[in-house]
């Protein structure tokens, strides 16, 4: 099987459609539970913290997009970093939604095709 890009979502098969789309929840899980953990330890330990951006630094360094560029074969910046800008606001909105981590990561997985599409309209 030859590996297609994201950016060909409406040319892949079933087979690969499907483990894509489990290769991309799998991530965005992880990076919804690592985002929502430092999320709930800045809150801690905020008004505590003499030093407010030590947990942040690491924070950016633990980047599971990067893998889902990599493997998705999006090699433009501007549209990894539009597709950053939509992981973070979509994570941090669906924290006060009623959905368990997998359907976060499901919809974010939605809005990432959804995005994906645009860029090559």
């Amino acid at each position: 099987m030859k590996k297609k890009s994201f950016y060909d979502w409406k040319k892949m098969s079933q087979q690969e459609l499907n483990y894509n789309n489990a290769f991309m929840i799998s991530i965005f899980e992880d990076q919804i539970l690592l985002s929502d953990w430092f999320s709930d330890f800045h809150s801690l330990v905020s008004p505590l913290n003499i030093r407010p951006k030590l947990e942040l630094h690491l924070e950016g360094q633990l980047n599971g997009l990067n893998s889902v560029f990599l493997f998705g074969m999006i090699q433009d910046k501007q549209h990894q970093s539009s597709l950053e800008d939509l992981t973070y606001e979509l994570i941090h909105a669906s924290r006060d939604m009623s959905m368990i981590i997998k359907e976060r990561a499901i919809y974010l997985c939605h809005a990432w095709k959804e995005k994906i599409l645009s860029f090559k309209e």
